[in-house]
């Protein structure tokens, strides 16, 4: 159903073509999460151009450089990189756990307690639900039990957290890390049909 849904959405996004042209330079909090991430050249959704918001890495083995700015697009799932452990593997598109997506949110809250945990455990508890890790220590499966019961509270309602996929070179597109983001609904509806087919459009145009 979320798939239907945002497959309908794809003409109209048809109409918006600031979207392919967002980027972000990329910053850091002292050396490790939460990065920053402001805002250049197009807005994201809900983050005018001159402002920042902290995130947190998906992937474990892809990188980026702070102080560099990336092209970026908004996309359900981290893509060409670290795990493929969602229910349809090997398809080079990893899915958002909603658990994931339960803690990037209350983290920017500063709700459900998240922020009483470091950043660096809230890192590692991503990284585990998204199968980039084996294991935690103690107090970050603690941390990992609160994102499980706030996670299934959430259901299939995201509240517009996605992946924001950097692209280290504007010409091969060459991806960097997965990225979180949240944007305001229904913007995540709309910008989630990126991934079912037109990001992949406009990154083969820009190859050509």
């Amino acid at each position: 159903m979320r798939k239907l849904i945002l497959a309908a959405t794809v003409l109209a996004l048809l109409t918006m073509p600031a979207l392919a042209d967002m980027e972000v330079q990329m910053g850091t909090t002292g050396g490790g999460s939460p990065y920053v991430a402001t805002v250049r050249h197009e807005a994201i959704p809900g983050h005018p151009v001159g402002t920042s918001f902290d995130t947190f890495c998906l992937e474990h083995v892809e990188y980026f450089y702070p102080g560099n700015t990336y092209h970026v697009t908004l996309d359900p799932y981290a893509i060409l990189g670290g795990t493929d452990s969602d229910s349809t593997p090997n398809d080079g598109m990893d899915d958002v756990d909603i658990r994931t997506a339960w803690l990037y949110g209350n983290y920017l809250a500063s709700t459900g307690g998240v922020r009483a945990y470091s950043a660096n455990e809230i890192q590692n508890v991503i990284w585990y639900v998204e199968k980039e890790i084996p294991s935690l220590t103690a107090n970050e499966n603690n941390l990992l039990g609160l994102a499980t019961t706030g996670g299934a509270a959430w259901g299939a309602d995201f509240h517009g957290v996605m992946a924001m996929i950097l692209y280290g070179n504007r010409v091969d597109f060459k991806p960097a890390q997965s990225q979180l983001v949240q944007v305001p609904a229904p913007g995540a509806v709309l910008l989630g049909a990126l991934g079912l087919g037109l990001v992949g459009l406009i990154r083969n145009r820009r190859k050509a």
